[in-house]
């Protein structure tokens, strides 16, 4: 881990920088302490902002490959919307949606809403996010789809707790095998 180097090219500048980012390791009774990098640190601090953060727990429950990209997107989507005070209704072109979900161009609209659409919003039960989506159609053929984001974190705030220590962890990863059970 303390040889690990994460590197910045600037072509038009025809500069580069490489950062050490974790240096002095050290593990003792179970935690692991490390230092990183002072300027690899502000660096971090400077785009932590523009990167979508959400809880590991919201994700933990999602059964497919789809269910996990449409969380993203639709979490990024929640948190502007939400920053700009808009509406909370986006509307995906439908190719749009295949190349951000990686879809197979076998899949027709009933497998997307089948086999992507239908089991996501399944998943998304036990999440801070929710969704509905309704078909937009050009004459017969369905062009977008539009989906109306619920927010739920504020109901799943009373389970928003820190875990300071393994067996508050172990607790925590009990109490949710519980929940999805």
């Amino acid at each position: 881990m303390a040889t690990k180097t994460i590197e910045f090219v600037d072509r038009d500048k025809k500069k580069f920088v490489i950062y050490t980012i974790f240096y002095s390791p050290k593990y003792e009774n179970g935690i692991l302490r490390i230092k990183i990098d002072n300027e690899f640190h502000k660096y971090l601090m400077a785009v932590k902002n523009k990167y979508l953060r959400y809880r590991l727990e919201n994700v933990m429950v999602l059964t497919s490959k789809y269910s996990f990209r449409l969380y993203e997107i639709l979490k990024n989507e929640l948190k502007m919307k939400k920053r700009q005070k808009r509406s909370l209704e986006v509307e995906l072109d439908l190719d749009e949606l295949r190349e951000l979900l990686s879809v197979p161009g076998s899949y027709k609209w009933q497998d997307i809403k089948r086999q992507i659409l239908e089991k996501s919003q399944k998943d998304f039960e036990k999440t801070d996010i929710d969704f509905e989506f309704e078909p937009i159609k050009q004459g017969r053929k369905i062009i977008a789809i539009k989906f109306k984001l619920i927010d739920k974190s504020k109901k799943l705030q009373t389970d928003n707790r820190i875990y300071k220590t393994d067996n508050d962890f172990t607790q925590w990863r009990t109490e949710l095998q519980k929940k999805m059970a």
